[in-house]
C-alpha cells in the first residue's frame, strides 16, 4: 500500500514539474509541450477557457496544456478528487450527472474557445463543438461513492472529421474507438 502511494506521489510530483516547465516555455513564446510521449493523433491542447466551475470569469492558466497521453499517464483509477485537481492544475470544470448510474462526473473542456458554452447537465459530449473546434478535447471524470476516480472518457476531434473516444474503465483497461 505504501509503495502504491509513493508511486502516485512521485508521478504527480513529476507532472507538476513538467507542468511548470510547460508554463515557462509558453511564457517565453515557445509553445513546445513538456517531454511526454504523445500518440500521433493526440496533439497538445492549449487552454483558453477562462470560466470557472461556477460560471464566473477566472484567470487564464498560462501555458495550461493537456493531452490524452498525459491524462492516461497521470490519472489512475482510484485517484481522489484532489488528485484530479492537481493533475489538471485547478482547471475549471462543470459538475455533471453520469447517465449510467446518476453518479457525479466532472467535465473538462480543454482548449475551449473563450466564448464556448455548453449547458448540458449530463455526461453527453458536445459532438458539434468538438468537430467545429470550439472544444478540441472534452474529458469526463467519473467518481465512485467515495469520491475516487472510477473511470474517465476523453473525446478529441480527428483531422478527418471524426471524434476519437479514449476510455479508461474501472478495471484500468482502455478502449479507443472512432465515432
Amino acid at each position: 500500500m505504501r509503495k502504491t502511494i509513493l508511486v502516485i506521489v512521485v508521478i504527480f510530483s513529476a507532472l507538476l514539474i513538467l507542468s511548470a516547465c510547460g508554463s515557462n516555455n509558453s511564457s517565453n513564446g515557445n509553445a513546445a509541450a513538456p517531454n511526454v510521449a504523445v500518440p500521433n493523433d493526440t496533439a497538445p491542447i492549449e487552454d483558453t477557457n477562462n470560466s470557472s466551475a461556477d460560471g464566473s470569469e477566472g484567470t487564464q492558466l498560462a501555458g495550461s496544456i493537456m493531452t490524452v497521453a498525459q491524462i492516461e499517464g497521470g490519472l489512475p483509477i482510484g485517484a481522489t478528487q484532489e488528485d484530479v485537481s492537481i493533475l489538471f492544475d485547478s482547471h475549471p470544470y462543470d459538475e455533471v450527472t453520469a447517465s449510467m448510474d446518476g453518479g457525479t462526473a466532472w467535465r473538462y473542456d480543454f482548449g475551449a474557445q473563450a466564448d464556448y458554452s455548453y449547458e448540458e447537465v449530463s455526461d453527453l459530449h458536445d459532438q458539434d463543438g468538438i468537430l467545429n473546434g470550439d472544444v478540441p478535447l472534452q474529458v469526463f471524470i467519473y467518481f465512485d461513492e467515495d469520491g475516487k476516480v472510477s473511470a474517465y472518457t476523453a473525446y478529441q476531434a480527428g483531422a478527418d472529421g471524426t471524434i476519437t473516444v479514449y476510455q479508461t474503465l474501472s478495471d484500468g483497461s482502455r478502449k479507443v474507438e472512432t465515432i
